[in-house]
């Protein structure tokens, strides 16, 4: 889903870009204020009208950029949301596995007895049965050895 929505993103850049690119090279200079009253009262209409289309135009490209800015926060908003949730996941799931680890794996390494190994199929009964074989010993560290007390 990344690639799709980050190559959408990059081509309406793209023609965003290209668009409002394109209308500044064929124009005539504006000028600088930014104000019809501030051109000179020789200009005719049509070229008032060429500017007005232009500063229009112009318009228009940074309102489609601002919209791709939102878009873009937007699909960054929900990838970090869909981050937050994925290791949200994981983390209860290492959580849930600790948990079954400490109530049934540790007692059962602690306790140092006779656990319960899986049977194969076909073995003593019908198969899926335990087969009785003793644990290893626990690695404990060593302990020193004890001296009688005597008082």
């Amino acid at each position: 889903m990344k690639l799709p929505l980050r190559s959408l993103l990059a081509v309406s850049v793209l023609l965003a870009c290209a668009a409002c690119a394109s209308t500044g090279k064929d124009a005539p200079d504006a000028p600088k204020g930014g104000d019809a009253k501030a051109a000179p009262k020789g200009d005719d209409p049509d070229e008032e009208a060429d500017k007005l289309r232009k500063k229009e135009r112009e318009l228009e490209c940074a309102k489609m950029e601002l919209e791709i800015a939102k878009l873009g926060a937007a699909a960054d908003e929900r990838e970090a949301d869909t981050s937050v949730k994925d290791a949200t996941l994981k983390l209860e799931a290492a959580r849930k596995d600790q948990g079954n680890f400490l109530d049934l794996d540790k007692p059962t390494q602690v306790a140092g007895g006779v656990g319960t190994v899986p049977g194969r199929p076909g073995q003593g009964g019908g198969g899926g049965g335990g087969v009785d074989v003793p644990l290893p010993p626990p690695l404990l560290p060593p302990q020193p050895p004890s001296s009688p007390t005597t008082p």
